[in-house]
């Protein structure tokens, strides 16, 4: 067993002779822990120099200090290095996990089987990695006396409606060697800014001899000094000394000064004149509610895969790109105006959208719903920084029923209002901003989550989150045609829908081949009516068009006329990423696009025939 998990598993020592002190359980909403935020400091153990200050000056106890894991790792930087003393490893003592009178450990079951230490807005979990060490030596030689070591293991908790922090340490000995005697652990939380200190409470001596691994707890607990002073916000800087004593060495010791800026604390009395304290380096992440708003989920998650990862922990670069609240409301309306409701905008309500939402609740009605949204620093601007001008520069969506899956969602594109590939590959351009027709219901429901998200994790004006939209990803009917390739749905097809020999001429027809990017594979979809579309060669110009049943579908010069339009439902839930398979109908003849016999590969002839949900018949 691990040093790190003893000290772990004495949470569930024997039932204490006497009653703890009660320890305040905040009501807060749970956040997944994580590790160290990106660009925060590593934890800093500062020693002094091991140098003899007793009477005689012949021994020194010198300081080894262990650190939280960071990514997996120990981390120790020390300002002033103490003095070399030959490595002596005693041998492994096993950990006799004595039970503590009155343990008072704090509760914070996510931490009790970690390895590593964690963070979250309100509660951090610093499990060190290696055991701290003291190392008796004999001066001037450097002579290695003995060691004593210990595991420990702190945590920490803010509250959300209060303005106190409270700190718990265990620590359980690892090894101590018989020739160091009697030795004693000094450790003394600290918490500079703001704060006034309540007394301490020990359970265990925090002395030990050999053969003696009984556990030893402490708490402590500070206050904000700033409460009930609205608008007031402070810093607090948690920090520890310790430092031991050794009989052998009479009082001498070494001392170390730990820091962790993770753990730095921001306590406040801004939000709705409440007072409440954060680990404000950590970043929590609004989820929106896919289940209640599957529309207003599927077009943020779109958006955000157009901008290359805007609000996401890891963009397409690979670098985490957070929102910041705006808490101006004057900003706010000009960010929405800017997106959405100027003229210059050009913003469209979808037909589709308002037959879908009236279907379902006659009262409802279709708004603009943007991303990043109005209330965010990163309203219309990319992961690049690039600021959109105006919502015209927004890729525009339409939110509509799935015909196919009632009383569910699909989102589309609307193709004729954007020209690049979508979605991009690799590090080509992004969108700085997307913006959608949207059910109001859903629109507003999304928006209603969003302040009393930023009340839960006491989120104020530029205080970074995450938003997490992913939540129906597979689930439900997806992104619609999301092209500029018609991909046959089908596992393992790689087949897209293209002309035969890379024709460029009108009558040239349509085939099946690997998909390539070449220029005979790639389609405008331009809407012309609810759900019906004209597909444009890229290159030529020239409309995909159907003809009798059973003969090659070709690419003739637009006419408009019916055979050259296509009606695109909802078919069956795609395997890739969000989207759904679509079968594609012809408005004239009523048949499906296909191929023929059902052929899968390359140079199969495109035609139309009686539609009949086969996998040739699915595209995305």
């Amino acid at each position: 067993m691990s040093v790190v998990a003893a000290v772990g598993l004495m949470v569930f020592q024997a039932a204490p002779a006497e009653a703890a002190p009660t320890v305040v359980t905040p009501t807060t909403v749970a956040q997944a822990p994580t590790g160290r935020a990106e660009g925060v400091a590593p934890p800093k153990v500062t020693t002094k120099d091991c140098t003899p200050t007793d009477a005689t000056g012949e021994y020194a106890v010198c300081f080894d200090g262990g650190l939280p894991a960071v990514d997996g790792a120990s981390v120790v930087e020390a300002t002033e290095a103490p003095a070399e003393v030959p490595e002596v490893v005693p041998a492994a003592a096993p950990v006799v996990a004595t039970p503590v009178p009155n343990p008072v450990h704090l509760n914070m079951p996510w931490c009790d089987g970690r390895i590593f230490s964690g963070y979250s807005r309100y509660e951090s979990c610093l499990k060190y990695s290696t055991p701290f060490r003291a190392i008796v030596v004999r001066i001037p030689s450097g002579q290695q006396v003995g060691t004593a070591s210990w595991a420990f293991e702190q945590r920490i908790r803010t509250y959300r409606l209060d303005g106190y922090v409270t700190q718990s340490l265990r620590v359980v000995p690892v090894q101590i060697d018989s020739s160091v005697g009697e030795i004693t652990l000094n450790f003394a939380p600290k918490c500079t800014g703001a704060c006034t200190a309540a007394v301490p409470q020990q359970w265990g001596s925090f002395t030990w001899t050999s053969g003696d691994f009984h556990p030893a707890e402490m708490i402590q607990s500070w206050n904000w000094t700033g409460r009930n002073v609205d608008g007031a916000r402070d810093l607090l800087n948690l920090t520890q000394k310790m430092s031991f004593v050794s009989s052998i060495a009479g009082t001498v010791s070494t001392e170390a000064d730990y820091d962790d800026a993770m753990t730095q604390v921001r306590c406040d009395r801004q939000y709705s004149r409440t007072e409440g304290c954060v680990f404000h380096k950590y970043t929590p992440t609004f989820t929106v509610d896919a289940n209640a708003y599957p529309a207003g989920a599927y077009f943020i998650d779109a958006a955000q895969m157009a901008m290359g990862g805007q609000g996401t922990r890891s963009g397409r670069d690979g670098l985490p790109h957070p929102l910041h609240r705006e808490a101006d409301e004057s900003t706010q309306d000009a960010n929405r105006r800017k997106i959405c409701q100027n003229a210059s905008a050009g913003f469209r309500t979808s037909e589709d959208t308002l037959a879908a939402t009236l279907a379902q609740d006659p009262t409802d009605k279709v708004e603009c719903d943007e991303y990043p949204f109005a209330g965010t620093e990163e309203s219309g601007t990319g992961i690049n920084g690039k600021k959109a001008a105006t919502g015209l520069e927004c890729d525009q969506f339409h939110a509509y029923a799935a015909v196919r899956f009632p009383g569910k969602w699909s989102l589309g594109l609307d193709w004729d209002s954007y020209a690049d590939p979508w979605p991009r590959p690799g590090p080509g351009p992004e969108a700085p901003c997307g913006r959608a027709s949207m059910p109001k219901s859903q629109n507003g429901g999304v928006g209603r989550a969003l302040p009393v998200f930023y009340g839960e994790q006491r989120i104020l004006d530029g205080d970074p989150f995450f938003v997490d939209a992913s939540g129906n990803r597979g689930a439900k009917p997806g992104l619609a045609l999301p092209g500029p390739e018609l991909r046959i749905h089908a596992p393992g097809s790689l087949q897209c829908l293209g002309i035969a020999q890379g024709g460029t001429a009108p009558g040239d027809r349509a085939s099946t081949w690997a998909c390539n990017k070449n220029a005979d594979q790639q389609w405008n979809p331009v809407r012309v009516s609810s759900g019906v579309y004209e597909f444009r060669n890229r290159t030529t110009a020239l409309c995909l068009t159907g003809g009798a049943d059973g003969v090659a579908v070709t690419q003739e010069a637009c006419t408009g006329a019916p055979g050259q339009r296509w009606q695109t439902t909802a078919n069956r839930f795609a395997t890739w990423g969000p989207y759904t398979a679509f079968e594609v109908k012809n408005t004239a003849s009523g048949k499906c696009l296909g191929t023929e016999f059902g052929v899968m590969e390359a140079g199969a002839r495109v035609l139309q025939r009686d539609c009949a949900d086969t996998s040739d018949q699915n595209w995305f």
